[in-house]
């Protein structure tokens, strides 16, 4: 079932609601077609799969990656949504420029992330550490890497796919609020440097 959260007369979240507490809709699943994703709305289904919420319903790739795990709900499950990844001081984790394929959050350790300028001089544009994520961006743009990521220290950090990122923070309240973080922390220290 795929449900629009803006409908003429209503939410389609009261049309979700409705559904989910019917017994006889057991077997059906759900697309909200939502730019924000309100998993707060629907916490245990999103978890099971059952509902899903299509953020970029303009994006093909997007919507069949939900239909996907609709039809192939075990093939999803059992697939490894992260691995643990280790780096040793001067190590890139990921260059400028390169394709965004993985999020990982810092375990242990401290990161720079720096990018080129024109004239090919590094400009650091902050550290990365131990509870922060890193590479989160190109998740949510879609874009090659902005920055370049270097490891400062030994490094110990939680790789994981872009195409699970999604489910696995929605499933672990404690790296949904370790992004949370991450991002405010980003846009307090944007601020000042724009103030000055």
């Amino acid at each position: 079932m795929l449900v629009d959260e803006y409908l003429p007369k209503g939410s389609g979240f009261d049309v979700v609601t409705k559904v989910l507490k019917e017994r006889n809709n057991n077997d059906i699943s759900i697309i909200i077609m939502s730019y924000v994703s309100d998993h707060d709305a629907f916490t245990k289904e999103v978890a099971s799969g059952r509902v899903q919420f299509l953020n970029e319903p303009d994006r093909e790739s997007a919507l069949v990656e939900c239909v996907s795990k609709i039809v192939s709900p075990h093939k999803v499950e059992t697939q490894v949504q992260y691995q643990i990844k280790q780096l040793e001081p001067g190590a890139i984790l990921f260059a400028e420029g390169e394709k965004t394929e993985l999020t990982y959050i810092v375990k242990k350790g401290s990161l720079r992330a720096y990018c080129a300028s024109p004239e090919g001089d590094k400009i650091t544009l902050g550290e990365i550490v131990a509870g922060e994520f890193v590479g989160e961006m190109g998740h949510f743009n879609h874009e090659p890497r902005s920055a370049t990521v270097e490891a400062i220290t030994d490094v110990e950090l939680i790789a994981i796919p872009n195409s699970a990122v999604d489910n696995v923070i929605f499933t672990r309240p404690s790296w949904a609020k370790a992004l949370v973080k991450t991002l405010s922390t980003r846009l307090k220290k944007a601020n000042k440097a724009l103030a000055g």
